[in-house]
């Protein structure tokens, strides 16, 4: 599957929709209560806030090699050319983030259903505990490769229950959706910063949630993000002169850090202004 033309694709569709609601639905929709329609206007009752944690597994593969004149080798150790390959998974203790956002109507499709745009804004965190790395005799590493990406994930929703007519007589509420999230993806390890690649991805995703309503609407979203994750491939080189005839040891390292996927989210989602819902 090409998931850059699925989300390119994903992200079109939710602009023409987007745009088709704006003409169509405010005439027809405005009007409604939520026993009949859609209130459009009632934005702020389908904000949302949370807190999420991340899940991801990624293989990093690390290569080291040196050229050591032998008046040093005692020092530095032999020459080395050699690879390692480990599975990394992400420390839950530091792989967190925090989303926000709202969703806008499309059409009704039901009593208690409709197809949404959702807009959110989300940052996260991630930390892959590397743990010790010989390389060489003299060279020992306890290392850590920590990460960042924020961006503004959009998709378009199949919802059903409370949140999707915002109304207290349904308590429970399901939604399923399909998207993609432009965002800005740094990491970090040691003297390696970033990529070689562009930091700025389009990552596609599917989603679902379930809820409940109890005084305020709480939500359980789970998200997985698709497409292999090309987290980081990068090569640093030292040249240091030693010694009065100028010799110069040489060693050169390069890591990179790739997944299946992106990951995996789980997050808990609260509706603030959810209290205000229609209670018929």
């Amino acid at each position: 599957m090409n998931f850059a033309k699925l989300s390119t694709l994903t992200l079109a569709f939710a602009g023409l929709a987007a745009a088709a609601s704006a003409q169509y639905g405010y005439s027809h929709y405005g009007t409604y209560s939520a026993e009949n329609g859609i209130e459009i206007f009632k934005t702020h009752q389908r904000a949302s806030v949370g807190y999420c944690l991340n899940f991801a597994s990624a293989t990093l593969t690390q290569h080291y090699r040196n050229q050591i004149d032998p008046p040093y080798v005692e020092y530095f150790g032999p020459q080395v050319d050699s690879t390692e390959t480990r599975t990394l998974n992400t420390d839950v203790n530091y792989s967190w983030g925090a989303v926000g956002g709202m969703y806008l109507p499309l059409a009704k499709l039901s009593s208690k259903s409709i197809l949404a745009l959702n807009i959110d804004v989300a940052i996260n965190f991630m930390q892959f505990n590397v743990g010790e790395t010989i390389l060489s005799k003299k060279l020992g590493l306890t290392e850590k490769i920590v990460g960042m990406n924020a961006g503004v994930p959009i998709s378009i929703d199949f919802k059903s229950g409370g949140d999707a007519v915002l109304s207290k007589q349904y308590r429970s509420m399901f939604t399923f959706g399909i998207g993609a999230n432009p965002c800005m993806y740094m990491m970090d390890y040691g003297p390696f910063v970033s990529s070689d690649e562009s930091p700025f991805k389009m990552i596609p995703f599917v989603k679902a949630e379930v809820g409940i309503f109890a005084g305020i609407a709480f939500k359980l979203r789970g998200t997985a993000y698709l497409g292999t994750a090309n987290y980081f491939d990068a090569t640093e080189q030292n040249s240091t002169e030693m010694g009065p005839e100028g010799e110069r040891p040489f060693d050169e390292s390069s890591v990179r850090l790739v997944g299946k996927n992106y990951g995996y989210s789980l997050a808990l989602l609260v509706m603030p202004f959810s209290w205000n819902w229609e209670s018929e």
